[in-house]
């Protein structure tokens, strides 16, 4: 997991099928906290919320979870 902007865009790095290793992307924009995450983890699961700052996305590893209030997000392949 990356920030790429304080406090602006949290972009999440994560591999589809961990035998493939099949790699995408999740980049969060215009994000209310600043986040600073650098780990690899396994994801258990992950719900996108609502966009422009009503509802937090929640992505659940076996490490830790994270909350992110977001504008707007994009996945990336």
């Amino acid at each position: 997991m990356e920030r790429s902007f304080p406090g602006y865009q949290v972009l999440v790095k994560a591999l589809y099928d961990p035998l493939l290793r099949m790699p995408y992307q999740i980049l969060f924009s215009k994000c209310r906290d600043d986040l600073q995450v650098a780990s690899e983890s396994t994801l258990i699961g992950i719900l996108l919320g609502q966009r422009s700052h009503q509802s937090p996305a929640v992505i659940t590893t076996d490490d830790f979870e994270l909350s992110i209030l977001y504008h707007d997000f994009v996945l990336l392949k």
